[in-house]
């Protein structure tokens, strides 16, 4: 009698292939762990240097001053926008209201 040896090999196989997915998901596992750890460094690095140490010195501050001050202020149309918003709010106040019949509270409040 010949003893069938493929049952025993396909066995073999599937471990072996069963260890090296565990291995791998281990493996992901531990960078994703590395990577998480490496961009929380990270952020609180610029966070300290960015947000904790945001210091300017003198020059920078009239560096900047001077780039704001390039922008003109329009007056013209400053005060197209606030006729605008008065007139909205005009038309807001003085509308006629609707007077037809509420679907919601048809006998009223």
């Amino acid at each position: 009698m010949e003893i069938n040896k493929k049952p025993i090999e396909n066995k073999k196989k599937r471990i072996s292939v069963a260890v090296f997915w565990k291995a791998g998901f281990l493996l992901l596992r531990w960078l994703y762990l590395f990577a998480l750890t490496g961009a929380l460094v990270y952020a609180f690095f610029a966070w300290n240097k960015y947000v904790q140490n945001a210091e300017w010195s003198d020059e920078q501050k009239k560096e900047y001053i001077n780039q704001q001050a390039v922008f003109s202020f329009d007056q013209n149309s400053f005060q197209k926008a606030l006729d605008f918003y008065a007139a909205r709010q005009e038309n807001l106040k003085n509308h006629a209201k609707y007077s037809g019949r509420d679907m919601f509270f048809p006998e009223g409040f």
